[in-house]
């Protein structure tokens, strides 16, 4: 019973073993949805549809599909769910949509399965519900619904169109009945269209073959279906199978037809012509490029040591194999310059050699030169998709990228070289787009670091800082150039941009450190940036004395695009910082001449300051060329407000020429004003809603209509006032020569009212409003 017991044990083991993990995963297009199955093998399957479920079956086989991927990249739209079938032999694909599955193979094992919208034609014709093929057919197999043509014994072209669609189906189907020519006494209502139908296909048949764009494929001679044999090999290296020529039993199937349009035919001759010298480039297996696996636990200078005992032979040759295991092992550990310097001692020449000279400059300087091996390879699977990666200084956004095979990669990696190339891989996600990915590969480094590297670090402050965690980005920052790392460089130049950048103050410190590296790296790609942050940080951080010093120290051994950027940080921090004395001490004896290559938007804020402090004239330097964009509106504005300054109304109206807006209605109201035409002044004021100025040119115009009707009651006083003893006649009665006592007393209290009141009216006036004296537009 034991014995009975142990065997089913054994048995049910061995057939769970023999289960094998396929992974499923998918792909948007813009007319379908792909599935890609990763089979161990070509097999054989079967795929039924019913409505809205498709079902791939494979026969006698023990598959543990892994669908958890597919709505990784896709919506369920299309597709609602993808599962495993019952018995670990089949895959079903819930449909959410009037869709159809096809599928083929690709490369060795890997079964594509493409789900689209069916068309009309697909929809009203007999749908095939099953499609079977084997692992040995290379070709797509065709499972769309076959064309069914109406013939008759008189329509060789409709017979011969149903022969070679019979032939080319995979599908065994029963043969088509032909359709028996109707009796002429009863004429069926389809006949005709059918008659002309066939007449039309005949006759453009005959047209192609007249003009050479239809021809026989082979001998028109009935021979028996027979399998080829051996394949035909072109110049290029593309082996071809000779088609099967069909059976003489086939009905209407003596000819065998090639056709193609005059754009097929002429492309065609092109690539007949180049075929000979393609390459096609093919992806290197995993063992080609498996670089964990060049190294092992022990300690570097044993496995070092080793090899350099058999590097060389008698006579002092060069054992190529050592030296080629030499150059695995150096870019196992990372070492990319000493892996290419090995490189240069093996004079055999392979394809491998130049896979590895890729790797070694990957591994020294983050990215491979151009048109490396590795550049072509970034769409394939396996390993060789990360190192494709790395090999781009910044990846493309037109090739598709196998980014979930690159971070597997990646991931398997042994500790020191996900440590190296790690940040690296990062920064190459983010700076093409690939935000997810960049953070999956910082996820990576974190699971398996309990401490970061310096530059991982960096890193990580770099994308807090892009999603708006300054204050996290900075604390980050600060402990990356404490750490004194080669990194802190890097770091700081960050940190002291991140300040600039927000606006705020630099430490002194920091600036001058930045100095220290500028010193440190003269020479090198970074002594530039050094400078940068060294004089901007000096500025922004409240030394402008020293900054302006130490730019006049350096100045002369910078590029001019290296000039422009730092007057322009220093110039800013200027204008944003310094008080009014040290900005018109700098701003005028640093900065008079060459504004022209600054940006508008800081000579424009540089300018401004100028105007409001009473320069107009310092300002005009800074206003003289133009620009674009609402920095050359700015300007515009500018340049009338210096010239309104300058008592120039006639040169601010011209620079208005064109500009539209409140602010430039304004300018153009005080120029009017100061021409004299208060009139002017007053409508443009009043079309802004600006009552108090509008009332005041309306004053100086002597508009008393106008601010009689004003809503200042004070101003619509004297208005009144004024008016009625300039409109009306005089109307006082002449005095008697000897006028009665009262009548003369009663003129005189009725002026003193009347002055009386006026005076009240310009008391008002001058409480409420300042003199027009002390305040000219």
């Amino acid at each position: 019973m034991r014995s009975l017991a142990l065997a089913c044990c054994v048995a049910a083991f061995a057939t769970a073993s023999l289960a094998q993990d396929v992974e499923v995963r998918s792909g948007r297009h813009d007319d379908f949805i792909r599935l890609i199955v990763d089979l161990p093998r070509r097999m054989d399957l079967k795929i039924e549809q019913r409505e809205d479920i498709a079902t791939v079956i494979f026969p006698d086989q023990q598959l543990t599909f892994d669908t958890d991927p597919v709505f990784r990249r896709i919506a369920r739209d299309r597709i609602l769910d993808v599962t495993a079938g019952p018995g670990k032999s089949s895959l079903e694909i819930r449909l959410g949509c009037r869709c159809e599955v096809s599928s083929f193979w690709h490369d060795s094992s890997l079964l594509v399965l493409d789900v689209r919208e069916r068309s009309d034609e697909v929809l009203a014709a007999d749908t095939v519900t099953e499609v079977e093929f084997s692992e040995q057919e290379n070709d797509r197999p065709i499972d769309k619904p076959r064309l069914k043509l109406p013939r008759n014994g008189s329509s060789f072209a409709a017979s011969l169109a149903n022969s070679q669609l019979q032939s080319a189906s995979p599908v065994e189907t029963p043969p088509i009945k032909p359709v028996d020519k109707p009796a002429e006494d009863k004429a069926s209502p389809n006949t005709e269209i059918v008659s002309e139908a066939r007449e039309r296909l005949v006759q453009q048949i005959g047209r192609a073959a007249s003009q050479g764009l239809l021809s026989p494929r082979s001998a028109l001679k009935p021979t028996i279906m027979t399998k080829p044999e051996a394949k035909e090999t072109t110049s290029g290296g593309l082996s071809v199978e000779t088609p099967e020529e069909p059976s003489a039993t086939q009905p209407k199937s003596i000819a065998n037809l090639r056709a193609q349009s005059s754009i097929d035919r002429d492309f065609l001759d092109v690539m007949n012509r180049r075929i000979g010298s393609m390459q096609i480039s093919s992806c290197p297996g995993d063992n080609r490029i498996d670089v964990g696996s060049w190294g092992t636990d022990a300690p570097f200078a044993q496995q070092v040591g080793s090899l350099r005992v058999v590097l060389t032979g008698e006579f002092d040759l060069l054992n190529q194999d050592a030296a080629l295991r030499l150059v695995k092992l150096y870019l196992y550990y990372g070492f990319g310059a000493e892996a290419e310097m090995a490189l240069a001692q093996i004079e055999q020449p392979s394809d491998d050699l130049a896979l590895l000279q890729s790797l070694a400059e990957v591994m020294e300087d983050g990215y491979a030169s151009t048109n490396s091996a590795l550049t072509t390879h970034l769409s394939c699977d396996g390993n060789i998709s990360l190192w494709a990666i790395l090999a781009y200084q910044s990846l493309p956004t037109d090739v598709p990228i196998e980014i979930d095979n690159a971070l597997r990669t990646f991931d398997a990696l042994p500790r020191h070289l996900r440590r190296h190339l790690g940040p690296t891989l990062s920064r190459r996600f983010l700076g093409a787009g690939y935000q997810e990915a960049s953070d999956k590969t910082l996820r990576i480094l974190k699971r398996h670091e309990e401490t970061l590297t310096a530059d991982a670090e960096l890193l990580i402050a770099e994308s807090d800082l892009a999603e708006g965690e300054a204050k996290q980005a900075v604390n980050r920052m600060n402990e990356v150039v404490a750490s004194n790392s080669e990194h802190s460089v890097d770091a700081l130049i960050g940190l002291i941009d991140a300040a600039l950048e927000a606006g705020q103050t630099v430490s002194f410190d920091h600036a001058v450190l930045a100095g220290a590296y500028a010193q440190e790296h003269r020479g090198s790609p970074l002594e530039n940036k050094l400078i940068r942050a060294y004089l901007a940080g000096l500025s922004a951080s409240g030394a402008f004395d020293q900054s302006y010093e130490e730019y006049s120290r350096l100045a002369t051994d910078l590029p001019p695009e290296a000039l422009t950027d730092i007057q322009s940080q220093l110039l800013h921090q200027l204008t944003q910082r310094a008080d009014d004395v040290t900005f018109l001490r700098f701003a005028l004896l640093k900065h008079s001449e060459h504004q022209q290559k600054l940006p508008g938007p800081i000579t424009n804020a540089t300018a401004s300051r100028l105007l409001d402090l009473g320069f107009p004239e310092a300002a005009r330097p800074f206003l003289e060329t133009d620009t674009l964009g609402d920095a050359g509106r700015a300007r515009r504005i500018l340049r009338a407000s210096a010239a309104l300054a300058e008592g120039r109304p006639r040169q601010a109206e011209l620079d208005l020429t064109g500009v539209e807006g409140r602010d430039a209605d304004q300018l153009r109201a005080q120029a009017r004003s100061a021409l004299g035409d208060h009139h002017a002044a007053t409508v443009l004021y009043s079309s802004m809603g600006e009552h108090d100025r509008s009332l005041r040119q309306a004053w100086f115009a002597e508009d008393w209509n106008r601010l009689v009707e004003s809503e200042d009651t004070a101003m619509a006083d004297i208005a009144a006032l004024v008016s009625l003893s300039e409109n009306e006649p005089d109307t006082t009665p002449e005095i008697p020569a000897n006028p009665k006592s009262e009548r003369v007393l009663a003129h005189n209290r009725e002026l003193i009212q009347q002055s009386l009141a006026a005076r009240d009216t310009i008391d008002a006036i001058l409480q409420r409003s300042p003199s027009p004296d002390t305040e000219r537009p």
